[in-house]
């Protein structure tokens, strides 16, 4: 007598080909459909077969149904639009194009009839702003929404009000909580239609029964919330994870995130589990099913990832740039390579032998890298040296001389030197102690054509979700630890509202008097390492932001044995 198997996780996905309609649910499941046939492959990788017959047993068909369910969430032919206008709520200043509208109706979709949310994964620069606003525009027209409230970093607050002021045909009255402590309860406390909030605010002690007494009180009317960015929740354990999904409970979520994956799945699962966490589970069989970790909770590898991107379709909604790359301006990109002199190579040595830990290990502390990097752009003392920002001078002076300039540096204090040394340019910086009045100031002088103020010296702080396509050139002083990052600092000027046909991107990297390889190399290598994850998740282009074609990437254990002899 054949032994029955028992019911647990199968190893393998099991796929059915099933006719929508002959099953207990009401919606085709959303998984590779084909839409001419009505036909769907039904993925039920969480519940396993189980009988020497090949049949279900009750056990693991209930689970199928319960999975089913969850994942009939997804679809309901959202890509069939109705007849709705999205157009009529706004004005002439913003023409939506078709897959905006497929954009705003997803979104709407998903709120009207599943109560949840999406993240809304398109690529930099293809206006995700406008279509979180038209669903929300048609859910409060239609009574089934109330309130808009807003979280998005730093940089980008007063810009979201610029744009629906001058989006919307009859603007919203907007509230930004911003300024010192008195202005910002005022502003918690206003009664508005939209509010909007950085990160900070949602995490801060001494806001954060007012911030709860807002959202009590717009939940009695419904309310919908926009995450801006949403990477910064993607560290499931942090603060502001915890602070954003004690406040969004029970109401629907819209995420916006063009790179939603920065390092690994982790940061994926992270926001599909603030949007629908039933959908991918718990942490632990999420993990097991698709990343490899080791004890430090190092990510070394991931499984499944198609199984993975179809088991989140519901989740994630995202278009690239190849859809509208006639519309997009080419991005002509150049990695360039300067020579330090001599007292900046020599400042360079010392502080990459600090990073250099004695021992049989070899190994090099992470935190360390950081000053490596910096003294790869910049040196020590009263007058600092940078082959770099010299070399920047002299284009801005020459080939550059009569174009708008956005400039990046992930240090504070090289920003600042950059700002003093190139001031003769019409320079102004925003770092992260800028003041939202001056950010806000120094954004809008900066994106008037008529204003002399003609480069712009950022860190961070304004690496997303900022449109400055008033310049069209970007210089990136140093790269930053992935090709996420790379990618929207790129977005800042490479967008649909960009008036040139073309934009120039340079990635400056530094190079040594003896010939030996920098850090910057082994930054390259980081990005180009990054590149391959974001393209076979997310469908991504290969689109080259770094103009790498002669410098060779260096891994961390080549930077290692590089540099083990730092002699000149």
């Amino acid at each position: 007598m054949s032994r029955k198997p028992k019911l647990g996780l199968a190893p393998h996905p099991l796929r059915l080909r099933v006719v929508a309609g002959r099953l207990p649910f009401t919606f085709p499941f959303p998984y590779n459909i084909d839409t001419e046939t009505d036909t769907v492959e039904l993925h039920v990788s969480s519940a396993v077969v189980a009988s020497s017959w090949f049949r279900f047993t009750d056990k693991a068909r209930k689970r199928v149904k319960a999975y089913a369910r969850e994942a009939a969430k997804t679809y309901k032919r959202t890509d069939d639009r109705d007849d709705y206008d999205y157009a009529q709520d706004f004005g002439e200043a913003y023409v939506a194009r078709d897959y905006q509208l497929l954009g705003m109706h997803r979104l709407y979709v998903r709120v009207r009839a599943h109560q949840t949310g999406s993240v809304l994964a398109d690529d930099v620069g293809l206006g995700k702003t406008p279509q979180a606003l038209g669903a929300w525009l048609r859910l409060k027209r239609e009574g089934l929404c109330g309130s808009l409230v807003v979280v998005a970093p730093n940089s980008v607050k007063t810009q979201w009000a610029d744009e629906i002021r001058r989006f919307v045909t009859n603007p919203p009255k907007v509230s930004v909580i911003h300024g010192d402590r008195k202005r910002r309860l005022e502003a918690i406390r206003a009664e508005a239609d939209v509010y909007i909030f950085n990160y900070e605010l949602a995490r801060l002690p001494q806001y954060a029964d007012a911030i709860t007494k807002l959202v009590a009180r717009l939940k009695k009317r419904k309310v919908l919330f926009v995450i801006d960015e949403s990477s910064a929740i993607k560290n499931p354990e942090s603060k502001t994870h915890a602070a954003l999904k004690a406040l969004t409970s029970g109401s629907p979520v819209i995420a916006l995130n063009a790179t939603p994956i920065e390092n690994n799945l982790a940061d994926y699962y992270a926001q599909a589990r603030m949007i629908d966490a039933s959908l991918v589970g718990g942490p632990g069989k999420f993990y097991n099913r698709y990343i490899t970790r080791l004890k430090s909770g190092k990510v070394v590898a991931h499984h499944n990832l198609k199984e993975c991107k179809l088991r989140t379709a519901a989740v994630f909604y995202r278009r690239t740039r190849e859809l509208v790359k006639d519309q997009l301006p080419d991005l002509i990109t150049e990695l360039r390579v300067v020579e330090m002199d001599r007292k900046q190579d020599d400042h360079y040595a010392s502080v990459v032998r600090s990073a250099i830990i004695e021992g049989s290990s070899g190994a090099v502390k992470m935190s360390k890298l950081l000053p490596v990097q910096r003294a790869a752009l910049i040196s020590d003392g009263a007058k600092p040296e940078s082959a770099k920002l010299d070399d920047l001078d002299g284009l801005l002076g020459g080939d550059l001389a009569h174009e708008k300039v956005v400039v990046f540096s992930r240090f504070k204090t090289c920003a600042r030197i950059a700002a003093k040394r190139l001031e003769h340019h019409n320079t102004a910086v925003i770092d992260g102690d800028t003041t939202d009045r001056n950010r806000t100031d120094i954004r809008r002088r900066f994106s008037d054509k008529s204003n002399p103020l003609r480069v712009l010296i950022v860190t961070e702080a304004m690496d997303r979700g900022v449109n400055l396509q008033a310049a069209g050139v970007l210089v990136n002083l140093d790269l930053p630890w992935n090709a996420a990052k790379l990618r929207q600092r790129v977005g800042r000027i490479a967008r649909l509202s960009q008036e040139r046909s073309a934009v120039l991107i340079i990635n400056y990297a530094a190079a040594r008097r003896n010939g030996k390889p920098t850090i910057d190399d082994y930054f390259v290598g980081i990005v180009d390492s990054k590149r391959d994850l974001h393209r076979r998740m997310l469908g991504d282009a290969d689109v080259d932001e770094l103009g790498n074609e002669e410098r060779t990437p260096q891994g961390l254990f080549d930077f290692i044995k590089t540099h083990a002899d730092t002699t000149r």
